[in-house]
């Protein structure tokens, strides 16, 4: 039933949480205090945080009903910094559209002081009714959940398509008003509404899948080669090769 799937997911984080929370005092130095390992060590390049992992910490208040974040302190005396690019990839990606395309499209929505609400109304707007009249610098801090939640949304669609979700990701990523999943249906509708949106965004994915299997491998920006053996594989393969290549 629903309500057993759901029971079940609840216990699988629960479950996920608590075998991350007994790796901890493994890495603790005798005066109880955690210094994790930088590396750029990463498949794509990017850093890595491991021994423990911290980047598994959940970021979203959703996913973090355990409330993790809240058990790393600082030594008295001290502070925890956190520093973020702030939508550095959405703004990467609107670079390259008009590199790769000549389209703006994108590019004007994210190049605006917050990226994600003008997105989101955008992509949500005719979706949603409730959003009617609304400004993006209202959206973040409007005081209904509703309206809000739309910036969550998009966040979820627009990353999860730069890292290759379809539509069941999506579809398993946004939830209705009553907290289920919106299904796979929905989410090709949301993909759909994405993409028609910003064509550059669709012209570059199929270009990725063209490039990956013709050429077996993707390149970065800055020149960085990672080779793909399974974009000649089979079908399943090739799927995981074109999202690695977009991630």
């Amino acid at each position: 039933t629903r309500q057993g799937i759901k029971q079940i997911v609840a216990w699988r984080r629960a479950d996920v949480s608590l075998r991350y929370l007994k790796k901890l005092p493994r890495f603790a130095t005798p005066a109880g205090r955690i210094h994790a390992v930088i590396g750029a060590d990463a498949d794509t390049g990017r850093l890595t945080v491991g021994k423990p992992p911290l980047q598994q910490i959940p970021r979203d208040k959703r996913k973090d009903r355990y409330k993790l974040r809240k058990g790393f302190v600082a030594r008295p005396g001290k502070v925890l910094s956190v520093v973020d690019a702030s939508q550095l990839e959405m703004r990467i990606l609107g670079h390259l559209l008009i590199k790769l395309f000549k389209d703006d499209t994108l590019a004007r929505d994210v190049m605006a002081k917050d990226c994600h609400s003008a997105n989101a109304l955008r992509v949500f707007g005719p979706l949603r009714p409730w959003l009617a009249g609304v400004k993006p610098e209202e959206l973040k801090e409007h005081p209904d959940p509703l309206v809000r939640q739309a910036r969550e949304d998009i966040k979820a669609v627009a990353y999860g398509m730069n890292y290759g979700k379809g539509d069941l990701g999506i579809g398993y990523a946004l939830l209705d008003d009553r907290g289920n999943p919106i299904g796979e249906r929905a989410g090709h509708q949301v993909r759909e509404a994405y993409l028609d949106l910003y064509p550059g965004l669709r012209w570059y994915m199929d270009w990725v899948r063209e490039f990956v299997v013709a050429e077996g491998g993707m390149m970065s920006l800055l020149g960085r080669w990672r080779e793909l053996p399974g974009a000649r594989g089979q079908r399943w393969e090739v799927d995981a090769a074109v999202r690695a290549a977009l991630n």
